[in-house]
């Protein structure tokens, strides 16, 4: 009776292990996702944001240039 067992035993622990590692795998995938939209989402933010700032300070520049002249 054990000797049935042990086989039986070793392909149910191979099918949990193999879910397991799938299960793993796609987590990582998507929680890799989620941070790499994070990243690219944070620096078009600031690359807007930076963007905004010069052309206010290229405006303000002109405007004072005008003014002056």
């Amino acid at each position: 009776m054990n000797l049935c067992n042990e086989p039986i035993i070793e392909l149910i622990l191979d099918i949990i292990t193999g879910v397991v590692s799938f299960v793993g795998l796609k987590l990582k995938i998507l929680y890799e996702e989620k941070i790499n939209n994070n990243l690219k989402k944070k620096i078009v933010f600031d690359t807007v944001k930076y963007i905004k700032q010069v052309t206010k300070n290229i405006s303000i520049t002109s405007e004072y240039n005008r003014f002056i002249c």
